[in-house]
């Protein structure tokens, strides 16, 4: 019997757990048990929205129609991935691996039931700590470099649009002063203490 904690693979946002397939084969042919979840409102658990299928196609409907997303937040996905870890792990901690926003989710679920999770790697992955919304992260100067366009940066990615709203997961003060970002990298090679607060 493998005696590995089973592997859950959380993605992150407005992809699914076929990102993982890659990673789960080689994880199959090592003998180490995987599962990949899509999180709430994505994949198998994300509908396609409605205006999608309608003919003729209208553009506008389509950039207005509420996204699944528009509903879930950091805690309500974790609730969610609790349930699944419950079932996943028989019973036992399971090993958490999170990529992107996945990892906003990931330290949420190990704050909420620390007793499911057996470790967390975090694969280019946002690990919030100390309470800083994933927000901040996008703005600190440490991120200049990424593929984000200065629109972006002033702002857009703080929008209200229904399509692509994240309740719950960013900041709702908007786009925050580079001088009251931390230093994410600081706290990327040390171990991190998850409380619940």
């Amino acid at each position: 019997m493998n005696n590995s904690l089973p592997v859950v693979l959380v993605h992150g946002f407005w992809h699914g757990s076929w990102c993982w397939n890659p990673v789960a084969e080689q994880l199959a042919g090592r003998g180490i048990p995987s599962v990949a979840v899509d999180l709430d409102g994505h994949g198998l658990r994300g509908p396609a929205p409605r205006t999608r299928w309608a003919r003729p196609f209208d553009a506008e409907a389509f950039a207005t129609e509420p996204s699944p997303v528009r509903t879930v937040t950091a805690s309500s996905a974790a609730a969610s991935l609790a349930d699944r870890i419950r079932t996943i792990g028989a019973g036992r901690p399971c090993l958490v691996v999170a990529h992107s926003m996945g990892g906003v989710v990931a330290t949420a679920l190990a704050e909420l039931a620390p007793e499911l999770v057996g470790g967390l790697v975090y694969v280019s992955a946002l690990a919030p700590v100390s309470g800083v919304p994933a927000a901040f992260y996008s703005t600190c100067p440490e991120n200049a470099g990424e593929k984000y366009s200065a629109r972006e940066r002033r702002g857009a990615l703080t929008t209200r649009s229904p399509r692509f709203s994240c309740s719950g997961l960013f900041a709702d003060e908007g786009v925050v002063p580079v001088g009251r970002c931390p230093h994410a990298l600081e706290s990327a090679f040390c171990k991190l203490s998850l409380t619940h607060s």
